[in-house]
């Protein structure tokens, strides 16, 4: 920085070395005036300009080391660190900005919050037609037009569900309820709520899961397990797909494997990416690209290690491994600073406000 400030200072620092020049050119043309007591004189000169010089550098340069930190507008008025004129302009100038931006995104997250209930809202709206609309389907006597019906029906279900949990994941947190689930009884239901498109689609499941309960929150995790199981059939013709569960170092694995598609070795990294639908057939307008960055989103709330294995054109493996017991007291404290999080966020914006 010191660099910066002589350079700044070069107009100062000629002026001085001029001076001292007339200095040596006087002692020079005037005999009364000797060359020794001139050069005594710009030594004199000299200290008090560097004392000068330091005492300027050490002032200004805290207020800018400051602003160049990224120091705090209250830290640096109360240090009072903004005591000349001109820094007193730009801090207040910095200040008058900060407040600007300050309730500029306040007023966008208010927009944006308005917006997401809003969609919440609709949504919620539009899901008392499509009951009635599968009350309707169900009375449907023609099996093979039921049948398509019904899929198509499924296919806006879970997609409504799908946006209604996204919009949700900057709250999850408040809405955790954590408790001893039985994992089978999580899978199961999933597996009929997806009934219609594995019905339509000829694909029966391979279900091998033991009677055990995993300290989770029900609703999220099959959320996840509805994702999981929703990609699978989509990427799946006429065959079965396999879900068990083992143990293993005090811990609860659920394994998900499909002998569909599968996913290329470049795609795998990018898989939990928000947006991304591979690129194995880009004309696909089915995907949205939100099925596994809702899964990876949710998992990492719950704790959940989310492990996937794919060979193209063989099928996907993914691993949903849940915390040992001795986790258990790091998840509820997760969930606990979340709403403590979300709480002193809402604090902050009334105060805004």
């Amino acid at each position: 920085m010191i660099k910066s400030f002589l350079k700044e200072r070069w107009i100062w620092i000629l002026l001085f070395l001029v001076m001292q020049a007339i200095i040596l050119l006087t002692s020079w043309l005037d005999v009364a005036f000797s060359f020794k007591s001139a050069l005594y004189l710009i030594g004199i000169n000299l200290i008090i300009f560097i004392v000068f010089i330091w005492l300027i550098y050490t002032r200004e340069t805290r207020f800018y080391s400051a602003l160049k930190n990224d120091m705090p507008i209250k830290e640096i008025e109360h240090k009072e660190l903004n005591q000349s004129t001109y820094e007193k302009i730009v801090f207040d100038y910095i200040q008058l900005y900060d407040e600007r931006t300050r309730r500029t995104i306040h007023n966008q997250n208010k927009e944006i919050q308005a917006t997401k209930n809003d969609l919440l809202d609709w949504i919620h709206e539009v899901k008392t037609p499509i009951t009635a609309m599968k009350l309707l389907l169900d009375q449907i006597e023609e099996q093979a037009l039921k049948k398509n019906l019904l899929y198509e029906w499924s296919r806006i279900d879970y997609l409504l569900d799908q946006q209604l949990y996204i919009r949700r994941l900057s709250s999850k947190g408040n809405d955790f309820y954590f408790g001893h689930y039985d994992i089978k009884e999580m899978v199961i239901k999933e597996i009929q709520h997806a009934r219609n498109i594995s019905m339509a689609k000829g694909i029966g499941y391979d279900i091998q899961i033991e009677d055990e309960k995993v300290y989770t929150d029900e609703k999220w995790c099959r959320t996840v397990i509805r994702q999981l199981i929703s990609n699978a059939l989509k990427y799946t013709e006429n065959k079965d797909i396999i879900i068990s569960t083992y143990e293993q170092h005090d811990q609860t694995y659920l394994k998900i494997q499909d002998f569909g598609r599968g996913i290329k070795v470049r795609d795998l990294p990018r898989i939990f990416e928000r947006g991304f639908t591979s690129t194995t057939n880009r004309r696909e307008s089915t995907a949205t690209g939100m099925g596994l960055y809702l899964v990876k989103e949710i998992t990492e709330g719950l704790s959940i290690k989310v492990n996937v294995k794919s060979t193209y054109g063989e099928g996907t493996t993914v691993l949903l491994i849940f915390p040992q017991p001795n986790d258990l007291t790091t998840i509820e404290q997760a969930s606990d600073n979340n709403v403590t999080s979300n709480l002193k966020m809402y604090d902050e914006s009334k105060e805004e406000s």
